[in-house]
Formats: C-alpha cells, structure tokens, sequence
C-alpha cells in the first residue's frame, strides 16, 4: 500500500522533481568521487593507497627513483612539469596512477614493491598471498608466480611510463565528464521518452522496462 501510494506520488509534479533532483545528486556524487581524490584529497588518496611495513610506508629506492626520472625523459616531459609527477611505492603488484598533470596538484604514481626484486631470492615473500592465504612454495606454480614477479628494467620503465603518460592526458578529466552526464543524461533521455510516448500513462511494468533498457545501453 505504501508503496502504490509512493509509485503514484513519482507520477506528480513533485515527484518528476524529486526524481529530477535525486537524478543530479547522483550525477553530482559520481563527479565528486571522481573529481576529489584527484585532487584536493590527492595526499590522503596516497595514504591509502601506498603500501606500509611495520606501519611506516616503504620508502622509494634510488634506483627506482633513477628509473622513473629516466621514464619521464622518455616520455617527454618538461623539467617544469616533472615536479607535477610525484613517484611512490604502492600496495600490490601492478602500477598506479591517480591526479592528472592537468591540475596543480599533479599526479601520484605508484611503483609495486616486485620493481624493487632482483631475483626469486630477494622476493619477500610474506608480502604475498592468494586469496588472502599462504603460498605453499613447495609446488612448481608457486615458482612459476614467483618468476612473474622478476621484470626487466626496460620492462619497468615502459611500465611507469605508461601510467606518466596516461597522467599526462585528458583521460581522466573526459572520464568524470562521461560518468556524470551518463548519469543525469540518462535520466533526462528516460524521462523525454517517457514524456514523448506517454508511458506515464502506461503500466508501470512498461516504464520499469524501458528504464532498465537505458540503464543497460
């Protein structure tokens, strides 16, 4: 009863305004995590992010830092925008980026800790699980996964390099953009073509339908 009452009070005016505005507050909320992390909380996203031993975060190796100051000249950034990219060791196993050197607060880029291995005996290997357990080290996949690990230093560079540059693109600047006019976009195409066909009107199952449809396009 409830809920006939609500479904029929979505039908008024007040309720197309109601559903309008929730329709641009989740537009809204969909930027906003998007925009802020990139930006404003971009330290604190690091925070998150970066991996920590012991509680303190694992620190960026000279060699390492060597090797991303060699992947920014590659990729061709400027002296004066280098500054904008900020390299740090990140949780897991693949490379990171968040920010966009389209801002001034720049970009993170996350390093995974295997950058830093040598060979199968300099892997730590309490730093690894599966499925939140052990590796029994024992068995030939568990070297094959160990092997895995152990990149070359080109390898490396060609890594970083693709996250500095995909930093240094719009990317993601047209990725908040494209979340949050899909979101208001497809409530205002949904309710145009509720408007046009008069599906008001209609059985509800039918403008159920076509709102799953638009929300699956």
């Amino acid at each position: 009863m409830v809920l006939e009452r609500f479904a029929n009070f979505l039908l008024t005016p007040k309720g197309k305004n109601l559903c309008f505005g929730l329709a641009f507050t989740a537009g809204a909320g969909v930027f906003s995590l998007k925009f802020f992390p990139n930006t404003f909380l971009l330290d604190q996203y690091r925070d998150v992010v970066r991996l920590y031993k012991h509680g303190l975060s694992v620190p960026l190796s000279d060699e390492l830092k060597a090797r991303f100051d060699k992947a920014v000249t590659l990729v061709g950034i400027g002296k004066e925008e280098q500054k904008l990219f900020k390299p740090f060791i990140v949780f897991g196993f693949d490379t990171f980026y968040a920010g966009t050197s389209y801002s001034k607060f720049g970009s993170i880029i996350g390093i995974p800790i295997n950058f830093t291995y040598k060979d199968i005996d300099s892997i730590d290997r309490s730093l690894i699980k599966v499925k939140n357990e052990s590796v029994p080290w024992g068995m030939d996949e568990a070297t094959q996964l160990l092997e895995s690990f152990l990149l070359s230093e080109n390898a490396q560079i060609y890594a970083i390099a693709k996250e500095i540059k995909t930093a240094d693109c719009a990317k993601l600047i047209l990725d908040m953009l494209y979340q949050t006019m899909g979101v208001i976009g497809c409530y205002s195409l949904s309710n145009l073509l509720n408007t046009k066909l008069n599906l008001y009107t209609r059985p509800r199952a039918m403008r159920i339908s076509h709102r799953y449809i638009m929300n699956n396009m």
